[in-house]
């Protein structure tokens, strides 16, 4: 469980904080012809991508137990029943 406390911390601490920050007038000089986006439509693109792991259902269906990820599942866009995890599977 320490790695999942040292998790937590993390959560705790990063928590609403900014990666990258500009100053003022950077961004325009750098990025000139790009609209800057809101966060909201920063989530919402879609960036493609490959899978990189495939759990087994008893395996996904232990990490899903873990206490403190409830609120990561929504976020993640991951099932919350087997029934969710079962079409999720047949559409990939």
């Amino acid at each position: 469980m320490a790695l999942l406390d040292l998790w937590r911390e993390y959560e705790r601490e990063t928590f609403g904080k900014s990666v990258i920050r500009f100053t003022k007038g950077l961004r325009a000089r750098l990025l000139p012809h790009e609209a800057e986006k809101t966060d909201e439509e920063l989530a919402a693109l879609e960036v493609g991508g490959v899978d990189v792991v495939r759990f087994a259902g008893w395996f996904y269906r232990k990490i899903a137990r873990v206490p403190g990820l409830e609120k990561w599942k929504e976020t993640l866009h991951l099932p919350t029943t087997a029934q969710q995890l079962h079409a999720q599977q047949e559409n990939s």
